[in-house]
C-alpha cells in the first residue's frame, strides 16, 4: 500500500516537473503592431486624346449637266420668191458650221448670241417648192455631225409692167450695156465681210408711194418681158432726201449708165443696199454711214422716166425684195 502511494507521488512529481519545464520554455511573443494597409485608389490614367483629324465628308461631284443638242430651224418656214430666209442653229457649243441647199447654193454662217445663222436670198426666179438645207457641224474635239432643215418657197404672183422708153434712152436697153452694169454691181457686192454692220430693221430710204414693186416682169416699148424689176421704185419729188437704210460702209458713190448717179453700201455678211437715179450724192467711197444718215437726194438720172428712187438690196449677189428688210429684223 505504501508502495503504491509512493509510486503515485513519484508520477505526480514527474508530471509536475514536465509541466513546469514546458511553461518555462514557452514565451509569449507579442505580435508586432502592424501598420494598417491604406488602400489608395489606383489613379485613373488620363489619356490625352490623340488629335485625329476628322474624316472629311466627301462632297459628291455634281453630275455634269449634259450639253443640250443643237436645234436648227428656218425662219420663216415659208418664203415668197424674192424673199429672205434665215437658217438658225441654236447651240451653247463652240463649233464650225457650213452647209448647202439642195439646189447647190452654199451657205455661209455667222455667229450670233448663242446661235449661228445663215441668210438666204431667194431670187424672183427661184423655183417654188421644198428646199432642204444640210448643215455640217464640227466640234472643238473633232467630232463631226450633220443636220437638216427644210423650208418652202411659195409662188408669188408678179405682174407684168409695160414701160415706154423715149428714143434718147433706147441705147440704155442695149444688152451689152445692161449686162456690163450688172457685172459691175455683182463685183461690188461680191466680198463678204465677216462683220455684221446693220442693226434693227432697215428704214425706207425716202418718203413716197411705191410706183413699181420688186419682181415685176418688165416689157419695154411693147416687147416681151425679158427680165424683172430688181428693186423697189419709190416716187418722190426731185431733191427729196435719201437716207441710208442701215449702217455700213460706202463702196460706190458715183455715176452709172443705166442706174444713173448711185450709192452702194456694204452692210456686212454679204448684205448690200443700192440707191439709184439720184440727183446729188452726199457721201464718198469708204465712208462709214449710220442708219438714217442723209446720203443723197432723189433725181432721175440714167434710165428714168421721172424723179424717183430705185432701191435695191442684195444678199450674196442675189437681188431680193428690199421691203422684207423693213418688216422684220434679220436675223
Amino acid at each position: 500500500m505504501r508502495q503504491r502511494v509512493r509510486n503515485l507521488l513519484t508520477i505526480l512529481a514527474l508530471s509536475f516537473s514536465l509541466v513546469v519545464t514546458s511553461c518555462a520554455s514557452f514565451e509569449f511573443t507579442q505580435a508586432p503592431t502592424s501598420t494598417p494597409t491604406v488602400l489608395k485608389p489606383t489613379p485613373t490614367t488620363t489619356l490625352t486624346p490623340t488629335s485625329v483629324p476628322p474624316t472629311p465628308t466627301l462632297t459628291p461631284s455634281p453630275t455634269p449637266t449634259p450639253t443640250p443638242p443643237p436645234i436648227v430651224s428656218t425662219e420663216p418656214s415659208s418664203v415668197n420668191q424674192g424673199g429672205v430666209a434665215v437658217i438658225k442653229l441654236v447651240t451653247s457649243s463652240s463649233l464650225e458650221v457650213n452647209g448647202s441647199l439642195n439646189n447647190g447654193h452654199r451657205l455661209h454662217f455667222a455667229q450670233g448670241n448663242g446661235y449661228y445663222f445663215s441668210i438666204i436670198g431667194l431670187e424672183a426666179w427661184s423655183s417654188p417648192g421644198t428646199y432642204t438645207a444640210t448643215l455640217n457641224l464640227r466640234y472643238a474635239d473633232g467630232t463631226e455631225t450633220s443636220m437638216t432643215t427644210t423650208f418652202e418657197v411659195a409662188t408669188t404672183d408678179f405682174r407684168v409692167e409695160q414701160i415706154y422708153v423715149p428714143p434718147d434712152q433706147i441705147q440704155l436697153l442695149d444688152p451689152v450695156v445692161v449686162n456690163s452694169e450688172k457685172e459691175q454691181l455683182n463685183d461690188l457686192a461680191r466680198p463678204t465681210s465677216p462683220e455684221k454692220r446693220w442693226r434693227q430693221v432697215f428704214l425706207v430710204p425716202t418718203e413716197g408711194e411705191i410706183s413699181s414693186p420688186f419682181g415685176e416682169r418688165r416689157s419695154y416699148n411693147g416687147g416681151p418681158p425679158d427680165g424683172y424689176h430688181e428693186g423697189v421704185d419709190i416716187a418722190a419729188p426731185q431733191g427729196a432726201a435719201v437716207i441710208a437704210a442701215n449702217s455700213g460702209i460706202v463702196v460706190w458713190a458715183g455715176p452709172m449708165k443705166v442706174r444713173g448717179n448711185a450709192v452702194v453700201i456694204d452692210h456686212g455678211l454679204g448684205v448690200y443696199s443700192g440707191y439709184f437715179h439720184l440727183d446729188q450724192v452726199l457721201v464718198q467711197p469708204s465712208q462709214s454711214v449710220e442708219r438714217g444718215l442723209a446720203i443723197a437726194t432723189v433725181g432721175q438720172t440714167g434710165l428714168s422716166t421721172g424723179p424717183h428712187l430705185h432701191w435695191e438690196t442684195k444678199i450674196g449677189g442675189t437681188n431680193v425684195d428690199p421691203l422684207v428688210w423693213t418688216e422684220r429684223e434679220i436675223p
